[in-house]
């Protein structure tokens, strides 16, 4: 083998181990990528869903419409805990009619009936989904 063979082989194996290793990096840049885009999905999605209405998530008003709507609805009130909690949470009124754009006041009544100091927090929910938007 003369020098300039040697030399060309070097420089193929050189080449190869080049591109092997890019190969690599770029399939290492693409999973931490699909990991970055895996965790971002749930935070995207709910902004995704706030700004469009998209889901049944609510939208929330700056301030009250001037004049309500002749449209009457139906808006009815399910107090749910979780099993073995030791509350009784009710809602005073099961529930209430009013025109779209009016606004309502409605009263829960909660009662800690374990033996120690507990916290909660509401947590509504809007359904059908297709009135999520109003």
């Amino acid at each position: 083998m003369t020098a300039q063979e040697t030399n060309t082989a070097a420089t193929a194996g050189q080449r190869k181990k080049r591109s092997l290793g890019l190969t690599a990096a770029l399939c290492a840049v693409f999973v931490a990528g699909m990991v970055g885009m895996a965790f971002a999905s749930v935070p995207l999605y709910r902004i995704f869903c706030q700004v469009t209405g998209y889901g049944g998530t609510t939208q929330q008003a700056t301030s009250a419409p001037e004049k309500a709507l002749d449209r009457k609805i139906t808006v009815r009130f399910d107090a749910n805990i979780v099993n073995g909690l030791g509350w009784s949470f009710r809602p005073l009124t099961r529930s209430i009619d009013l025109k779209v754009g009016e606004t309502g006041k409605a009263i829960f009544l909660a009662e800690n009936r374990g033996t120690t100091t507990t916290t909660g927090s509401a947590v509504f929910n809007v359904s059908p989904l297709d009135v999520g938007a109003y």
